[in-house]
């Protein structure tokens, strides 16, 4: 081993060890003193002493891609699009090329997955994605609430934690939006109370039921950007959620259309605001033979500043283009005076009804108040209805409510 050298490749067995004609490349060597002449030896295998070929199992990686592919959505909604939301959405010189019939939907969606970023809105009719939209926040009423509670429990929650609140924020719940006033979620974001103002923009009050769905439009919503619908269009809308994957396929069989005649709601005037009988808010009963209604007006198109609701006992700016129609009902749901064809109330925000015996001829009375557009005819989307027991109602056991219709 005197003449071996760093580098040097020599052949090597040990039998002891089952070391039989291996080759080693030397690392380093020590050749020993006068008086010790053992050389030590360090060395590597070389890898001329491999097979030629080798047979690796790779480990698995341990990184776990994060993306999932798109799932159709969990729940969805869809609603006609008012005047507020156009005019948040839209700058005036665009409002006023709208077609005189416009009519549109926002879109809301829960998503499967948490890394859905945002989600297509595919329209049917013209086979392509005409908006989009982010996945929204959603949960479902714990508990039912009447037409005048301002407080509303909100259980299986998802994304509440992102809810604002504020003086431009409205939810939903059917077809009344509420202003959201506040909201304290609770439960890691899966339960949450609001505090809201009833009948915002062109809704009125009405009762909800445990389970009713709660959206929040005013932050999540989509509309089409590159199509301009018109009132009395059809269409049939697919969700289509978007990840790191993709899109999801419009024909994939998991999707849920969600079909829906367009309404023309953009261009009807606000209902009137904070209906009061004899001084009192939507109340349960009045104890007087005279009825005095009062009332708020409201104004779409200079009311765009905030969200005025029909709790709001403030005045709106007259509209001299604006009538009132107001007619009352009895137990039986028949007429008693007023109505369309009777009983236009211009401009004016106050009526008076005296009757000999009220409660003994009408037990409980049904007022029915909305606005309508002079000039082209247009009424309130909805009509705000509230039933009142006069004093002698509680005899016959009947209950106060109050509930939207359309028109």
């Amino acid at each position: 081993a005197w003449n071996i050298g760093i580098g040097d490749v020599f052949k090597f067995s040990w039998e002891k060890y089952g070391i039989v004609a291996t080759y080693f490349r030397v690392s380093s060597i020590k050749k020993g003193t006068l008086t010790n002449g053992t050389i030590v030896i360090s060395a590597l295998e070389d890898v001329f002493s491999l097979p030629d070929a080798a047979y690796v199992t790779p480990q698995p990686p341990s990184w776990t891609i994060p993306n999932n592919p798109p799932a159709p959505v969990t729940n969805q909604m869809a609603m006609f699009i008012g005047y507020w939301d156009v005019s948040q959405k839209l700058p005036q010189a665009n409002i006023n090329t709208l077609d005189p019939d416009f009519a549109g939907a926002i879109l809301n969606a829960t998503v499967a997955t948490t890394d859905t970023y945002s989600y297509g809105i595919y329209a049917e009719d013209v086979q392509d994605v005409t908006g989009t939209a982010s996945p929204s926040a959603y949960g479902e009423l714990d508990a039912a609430i009447d037409n005048v509670t301002q407080t509303v429990q909100v259980r299986n929650g998802q994304r509440l934690g992102e809810i604002v609140k504020g003086a431009r924020k409205y939810i939903a719940i059917n077809d009344e939006l509420m202003r959201l006033d506040d909201i304290s979620v609770q439960t890691g974001g899966l339960y949450a109370v609001l505090t809201v103002s009833r009948g915002a923009l062109d809704t009125v009050p009405t009762a909800h039921n445990v389970g009713d769905e709660v959206w929040f439009p005013a932050q999540y919503g989509g509309w089409e950007t590159t199509v301009e619908r018109t009132d009395g269009e059809t269409v049939t809308y697919r969700l289509l959620p978007r990840t790191g994957y993709g899109s999801l396929d419009p024909a994939d069989a998991g999707i849920t259309p969600l079909p829906i005649s367009l309404y023309d709601r953009y261009q009807r005037p606000y209902p009137p605001g904070y209906l009061q009988i004899n001084g009192s808010y939507l109340p349960e009963s009045v104890d007087s033979n005279t009825l005095v209604f009062t009332w708020q007006h409201r104004n779409r198109v200079l009311e765009t500043a905030n969200i005025i609701t029909k709790d709001d006992d403030s005045a709106g700016a007259v509209d001299s283009d604006v009538q009132y129609w107001i007619y009352l009902e009895d137990q039986n749901g028949d007429r008693i005076v007023g109505g369309p064809d009777t009983y236009p109330y211009n401009l004016g925000t106050t009526l008076t009804y005296t009757y000999d015996n009220l409660s003994t001829l009408y037990p409980q009375m049904t007022v029915k108040l909305w606005a309508e557009y002079i000039t082209a005819g247009l009424p309130s989307w909805q009509i705000l209805t509230h039933t009142f027991l006069t004093a002698g109602g509680a005899q016959h056991d009947q209950t106060q409510h109050s509930s939207q219709e359309h028109l």
